[in-house]
């Protein structure tokens, strides 16, 4: 894997019968932000959590996964004021057709270095984050099954 220069990942996220997307990430240097583009498709309407998880082991309905990304076991403060770990990437929303576009720049994460997410898994989740309290969170009241998932892999 490059050291250095524009480096992209794709990531392949199924789950169920009817639940299918492709995700592509983009970094052009370490340090720049990453750019998170795709689609996914099968979903019930609403908004949806989508997290890096810490392992690539997808088996068990993405259960393996182990728990969110967070490699340095500390909170990271977003645009808009909450907090978050490195993996928690916010909420893809569905439209009634079950398909949502997933589009967004990530200044937490890398597909360069150390801290690289090639490898990882990205976990859909079936409800959104909870941001009461002024942080993003999965809590007790609305903890959500895994409900798609894939392995981050590195592309041309």
């Amino acid at each position: 894997m490059p050291s250095q220069g524009c480096i992209r990942a794709v990531c392949f996220l199924r789950g169920g019968s009817a639940i299918e997307g492709t995700v592509y990430i983009t970094q052009k240097e370490i340090g720049s932000p990453v750019e998170v583009t795709g689609k996914i498709a099968g979903l019930e309407p609403g908004k949806h959590a989508i997290h890096v998880h810490e392992y690539g082991d997808i088996s068990n309905s993405g259960l393996n996964a182990g728990g969110l990304f967070n490699p340095d076991g500390k909170y990271i403060t977003t645009d808009d004021g909450k907090t978050r770990y490195v993996g928690e990437l916010g909420d893809v929303t569905a439209g009634e057709d079950g398909s949502a576009q997933v589009s967004f720049s990530a200044t937490n994460l890398n597909l360069i270095g150390p801290q690289s997410i090639i490898g990882r898994s990205i976990i859909v989740h079936e409800k959104e984050h909870d941001v009461s309290a002024g942080r993003y969170e999965v809590t007790a009241a609305n903890q959500s099954g895994r409900i798609a998932y894939g392995v981050v892999g590195i592309c041309k």
